[in-house]
């Protein structure tokens, strides 16, 4: 406001001076009216100038300033995304089966073995859980901590809660005793079927396990009526052998250890039915080898797996023969014309005993052992 009065005088000053000017100017002449008009001239220049920086000056300090310009952000580059963690394995279950047995589970060593892990995966105590596979503890000429055996080395193992720890496997895959806590609780526990011995606990007690648990016959006198048994409710080596056998004519359960969810494709296995057949399969070849298929597919002894098939090692005249070339490819024909067909092995494919760890042998390029 100062500097709009001060401008407004500047002003007024001029417009004083103008008339006296403009009078002076009537009144004389020649050189003097030039000389003042240049005079007056000057004055007004001057008085012009000041009333033009105080008029700068005015809206320099009036008017606000110009706004700084709004800088862009930098776009925030994306989170990379963290990869997946996976999926943690469930705690390992071990447990005793609802059904009991006598001690004839199977008609040989093996079949014993593969009824009594069927018997686990389908009893009215088996947990719940899609791709749960268990095996039972049963020591055997087939089954003890060197071959197909049901503990894994250094892994915890629980009661069915998932929760309450039974114990934790040493380096050799067993348990050292005592066990933090009885696989059944106090006052629940029953007598299971082992098979183990009274020294070296983890070992098979040759004689006195229902002879690999194919045998069911009472009191007779022979070591083969009687079998080792254990205590779910002990934690000492109480809970697989009690010091005393039973009757192989007696009934008891068995335990049940959880193994580990299957991740890989299956080995390509042989093994023997338990199931025994004549020479009789059917009237001609096919029928023949449809029967003996479909009894290698539905045995006990089967390899458990969805989408497995097995196939019948017999050997005929025309619909199973053996390959004499590589992949069979350009066989020649049998003696009928008919062209070989039907062969059960793939060339150059190991084939694995039901454990899919003990290697059987090596096929050659024709699809066929070398012996040894």
């Amino acid at each position: 406001m100062r500097i709009r009065n001060k401008n407004k005088f500047l002003l007024a000053i001029l417009l004083f001076f103008t008339p006296l000017f403009v009078a002076g100017c009537m009144g004389f002449g020649g050189g003097s009216i030039s000389s003042l008009f240049l005079s007056f001239l000057s004055i007004v220049t001057a008085i012009s100038l000041t009333i033009g920086i105080s008029s700068c000056n005015w809206w320099s300090e009036d008017l606000p300033p110009m706004p700084e310009p709004t800088p862009t952000p930098e776009p925030t580059p994306p989170e990379p995304t963290p990869p997946t963690p996976p999926t943690p394995e469930p705690n390992r279950v071990i447990f005793v089966t609802d059904a009991t047995f006598d001690g004839k589970l199977g008609n040989s060593s093996l079949g014993a073995i593969n009824y009594a892990d069927y018997y686990c995966n389908n009893d009215a105590n088996t947990p719940a859980g899609t791709n749960r596979k268990f095996k039972a503890l049963l020591l055997t000429d087939v089954r003890d901590p060197s071959q197909n055996w049901v503990l894994e080395a250094s892994k915890s193992y629980y009661r069915t809660d998932e929760t309450t720890l039974i114990g934790t496997t040493n380096s050799s895959a067993t348990f050292d005793f005592p066990l933090t806590n009885s696989i059944e609780p106090s006052g629940s526990g029953q007598d299971v079927w082992t098979g183990a011995a009274y020294l070296d606990h983890w070992s098979t007690y040759v004689g006195y396990n229902c002879s690999n648990f194919t045998d069911n016959s009472g009191s007779g006198g022979g070591y083969y009526y009687y079998g080792s048994f254990g205590n779910s409710e002990q934690t000492s080596y109480y809970s697989i052998y009690t010091s005393s056998n039973n009757y192989c004519s007696d009934y008891y359960p068995l335990i049940c250890v959880e193994q580990a969810s299957a991740t890989t494709p299956s080995k390509k296995v042989i093994f023997v039915t338990d199931a025994s057949n004549d020479g009789y399969f059917g009237a001609n070849e096919a029928d023949a080898l449809t029967a003996a298929d479909a009894m290698c597919n539905t045995d006990i002894n089967k390899p458990a797996g969805a989408g497995r098939t097995f196939k019948a090692i017999l050997f005929t005249d025309n619909d199973r023969v053996a390959c004499t070339t590589a992949n069979c490819a350009g066989d020649p024909v049998v003696a009928d014309g008919v062209i070989k067909s039907g062969w059960v092995l793939a060339a150059t494919t190991p084939y694995y005993q039901s454990d899919e760890t003990t290697l059987i042998g090596l096929t050659n390029n024709k699809g066929i052992f070398e012996f040894p």
